[in-house]
């Protein structure tokens, strides 16, 4: 009997272990909703609807309203048994009207529960809320929950007339009305603003400056691009004084001018124009200086600022014949581009002008003081004292000493064959062939050799006057005529 009584209670044993046993693996493969629920943003319940059907969630809201969506034959949800209502993310962007239609609005809580049913009542919009539920049905991608409790988070509040206040305030910074957006950014801060709220509303200010700082370098710039084209105009119509002024004043009102190395070379050329109108050296000194600073923008050697400086050096040469710098920029210009035109040409110009100088130079020397004609003999007056000395210019002082008996019978011929054929060019002839044949010393011969070697002195030199004329009238290269009819290099334009 006692050991049929054992084995009773060993079976028995057995069968509370095996209950339990089963009761633990249904509970493992279909929890109850009275576990734990799964904390979650409302966002990722939506995304995922179907991975959490059953399951029990927690989430943090906003309330938005409460509704009527219910689906016709539902055998969870009726409008008979349930109440709807709708709710926003927690971080619900209420300025932006396509964030407020964007809620989830297949919320629903039993009839039954008074409690939870008077606590939905007195819930305002934007109230922050913390929600527990279970998703009972996925229905057109949405999760459709059963709210099991409802709990006010006062500690994250968002005032409605503080949210409305932002709202006209984004309003007015979209419209460009900054002065209304700041006043009303103001209002709302004067009551208590949850954190996402407060960035919104620095990141809108640092908005208000940055566009305010835009429209006044925007405004800036276009009074600078107004002066600069007045300088311009200035210089077009040859009013070079008001448009040295105009420049600097456009230099000014923009920084990004200071900066360009083509508004520089612009300058430079035009102070090119303003010494071509006035023939002021020092206006070259100024456009020197501007193309300086353009050749220091670019930061490495520019072949058409090299050219320009060579040009301005050219000029100023010109005054003193000194062309030494003008043709070491010329070759500089030549070595960075050897295809540069106005460089070849200008260096060619410069080193005409030196040989037109060495060929004027050298003349001084080699032309004899005789014109290019035959010497004719001054014209002899009847007084003695005039004859000697014209004939003092022919023959030293040594010879005369010594042929003073011979120069008095040549006074008394002279003077007898003047007063026969007086007031003749014949005559004149005729006494010249008689003075070369009389004076001693001298012969026809003598003079002949003489005016052979005056010609062969003039000859000596392989330049004409009419090269030299033609080098000493020769013209700086001409430029390409830019926009505004200046004849400066186009490069500085």
């Amino acid at each position: 009997m006692s050991k049929f009584r054992n084995y009773l209670l060993f079976v028995g044993a057995l069968a509370v272990v095996a209950a339990i046993i089963g009761s633990q693996a249904r509970a493992w493969s279909t929890p109850e909703h009275e576990d734990l629920p799964v904390s979650i943003e409302l966002t990722q319940i939506s995304k995922n609807p179907l991975d959490l059907l059953n399951q029990k969630v927690t989430f943090k809201c906003r309330f938005a309203s409460q509704g009527n969506i219910f689906r016709k034959k539902d055998d969870v949800f009726s409008p008979e048994n349930f109440e709807n209502f709708s709710v926003w993310t927690s971080e619900i962007q209420f300025w932006s009207k396509q964030d407020l239609k964007n809620a989830y609005p297949t919320l629903y809580i039993l009839k039954d529960n008074k409690e939870l049913i008077n606590r939905l009542r007195v819930l305002e919009r934007f109230n922050k809320i913390e929600i527990v539920g279970v998703v009972e049905s996925v229905y057109a991608n949405m999760p459709w929950i059963k709210v099991e409790s409802i709990r006010v988070i006062n500690d994250d509040e968002l005032d409605q007339s503080m949210a409305s206040q932002v709202t006209r305030a984004v309003e007015f910074v979209n419209s460009g009305e900054f002065q209304k957006a700041s006043i009303c950014f103001e209002i709302a801060q004067e009551r208590k603003v949850p954190k996402y709220v407060e960035e919104l509303i620095t990141s809108k200010r640092r908005e208000i400056e940055n566009i305010k700082s835009q429209k006044i370098i925007a405004h800036k710039k276009h009074e600078a691009e107004q002066v600069l084209e007045q300088a311009r105009n200035y210089a077009k119509s040859g009013v070079f004084e008001k448009a040295a002024t105009t420049y600097g004043k456009a230099l000014k009102a923009s920084n990004e001018y200071n900066t360009s190395a083509s508004i520089h070379k612009e300058i430079a050329g035009f102070f090119i124009d303003f010494y071509m109108s006035k023939k002021e050296i020092s206006l070259l000194d100024y456009s020197i200086n501007e193309f300086k600073i353009a050749q220091k923008i670019i930061g490495h050697p520019d072949d058409d600022i090299l050219y320009a400086l060579a040009y301005i050096e050219t000029l100023k040469a010109k005054l003193s014949n000194d062309y030494t710098k003008a043709e070491r920029l010329a070759r500089k210009c030549l070595e960075l581009n050897t295809h540069h035109y106005g460089g070849r040409k200008l260096l060619a110009d410069i080193m005409s002008y030196q040989i037109t100088n060495q060929k004027q130079k050298s003349e001084a020397i080699i032309l004899p003081v005789a014109p290019k004609k035959r010497i004719k003999l001054p014209k002899i007056q009847s007084k003695q004292e005039d004859l000697v000395v014209e004939i003092d210019d022919l023959i030293s002082e040594q010879e005369l000493l010594t042929m003073e008996s011979e120069i008095a019978e040549i006074e008394n011929s002279l003077v007898e064959d003047i007063r026969k054929v007086s007031d003749s060019k014949e005559a004149e002839s005729t006494i010249n062939k008689e003075i070369e044949e009389k004076i001693p010393g001298l012969s026809s011969d003598d003079f002949k050799g003489m005016l052979s070697e005056t010609d062969e002195g003039l000859n000596e030199t392989d330049i004409t006057d009419e090269e030299v004329s033609s080098l000493l009238n020769t013209e700086l290269p001409d430029f390409p005529v830019s926009e505004n009819n200046s004849t400066l290099p186009e490069f500085a334009l």
